[in-house]
């Protein structure tokens, strides 16, 4: 079975560095596997995201996210190892926190039943914010990043409360 490694929480809480560092662990636990490494597609994004977010952003970043998880699933051998600095369900938080409750909704019902897919997910507890720039990507408006960050905890607290996602898959990771 293909082991998939997530990490999700909010912009600039370390993410992707967190994410590159297990990659390069894997990597060297795993010299005969083949280990993926799958970016954030907002990278990539040509919409407006964070507080200027669309529906159109969300759903092509929901869409890019599924497209490349997938692909990769398909590609790999059945002993492969994906990481990835986020995950499906990291734009629902967004889309709920952009008042598009029906259409968070929609997409939760609709990728539910992936949450199993993911062998672990670090929530990164965004209380910290290590990583918070203002480099004309990330938010630096705190209310609006908490916002996410408290959102996203509710969204995983509630696919383990629906049994789509085995409490021991995820891990609150504290930031020092």
């Amino acid at each position: 079975m293909i082991q998939k490694i997530s990490y999700v929480g909010t912009f600039g809480c370390g993410k992707t560095t967190r994410a590159a560092e297990e990659f390069v662990r894997q990597k060297h636990m795993n010299p005969t596997q083949r280990v993926e490494f799958l970016r954030e597609p907002v990278i990539d994004c040509p919409f407006e995201f964070n507080e200027e977010t669309s529906l159109n952003s969300q759903y092509w970043l929901i869409g890019e996210q599924l497209r490349a998880e997938l692909t990769l699933e398909a590609r790999l051998p059945e002993n492969g190892i994906i990481v990835t600095d986020c995950n499906v369900f990291s734009m629902i938080p967004y889309m709920a926190e952009a008042r598009f409750y029906k259409e968070a909704e929609d997409a939760y019902n609709f990728l539910k039943h992936r949450a199993k897919s993911y062998t672990k997910i670090y929530l990164l507890d965004g209380d910290k914010f290590k990583y918070v720039y203002d480099d004309g990507f990330r938010s630096t408006d705190k209310d609006f990043r908490w916002n996410i960050d408290l959102r996203t905890k509710v969204l995983f607290q509630r696919l383990i409360d629906e049994n789509y996602l085995d409490k021991e898959a995820l891990t609150i990771y504290p930031l020092t």
